[in-house]
């Protein structure tokens, strides 16, 4: 799922050394694919959620089933960005 498709760490907030948490919540329709992205929790920083939602629009979920059909299905998903020692 969002595993897959990581957002890349923005160059700028890599410079200025700012990491946080950015948790995401996808509404995700029948075929998959995210119909609407939001933020739950934002990091506090624009740089980072904004590279978060970029990183969702562009998945694809296994989507839900209900009786064996695809269903819509809301989805949260946390990123963090951080920077290793």
């Amino acid at each position: 799922m969002a595993e897959r498709c990581p957002p890349p760490y923005p160059r700028a907030a890599l410079r200025d050394h700012i990491q946080g948490l950015v948790v995401l919540q996808a509404q995700v329709g029948p075929d998959g694919r995210p119909t609407m992205v939001t933020v739950a929790r934002s990091s506090g920083f624009p740089i980072l959620d904004n590279a978060a939602l970029d990183a969702l629009r562009s998945c694809r979920f296994e989507p839900a089933t209900e009786n064996g059909r695809p269903i819509p299905f809301r989805y949260e998903v946390p990123y963090r960005f951080r920077m290793e020692n």
